[in-house]
């Protein structure tokens, strides 16, 4: 839930250019692992939703992680919000 919430935090900043609505996934997980952290949540967990984040719009991260079913269910259930399926 706190994932699909935070996916799109990024929004916050001010888009410039048409890369950095490419880029709002890769914000939104560094936006969103300040505030997971501050959490004290497990770092596992942390990793895992800022992965699934970061790579829900490009399939793209700008830092390591797995492919996870979960982390790969954040760019689905966004795709299925967006097309209203």
């Amino acid at each position: 839930m706190i994932a699909c919430l935070l996916h799109d935090v990024g929004y916050c900043e001010e888009f410039k250019r048409e890369d950095d609505w490419l880029n709002h996934g890769r914000r939104s997980a560094a936006i969103a692992r300040l505030f997971l952290e501050s959490l004290g949540l497990e770092s596992e967990m942390i990793q895992e939703i800022c992965y699934g984040i970061a790579i829900h719009v490009d399939d793209t991260a700008d830092f390591e992680g797995e492919r996870t079913p979960f982390a790969i269910s954040i760019g689905d259930a966004d795709n299925l919000d967006r097309f209203d399926a």
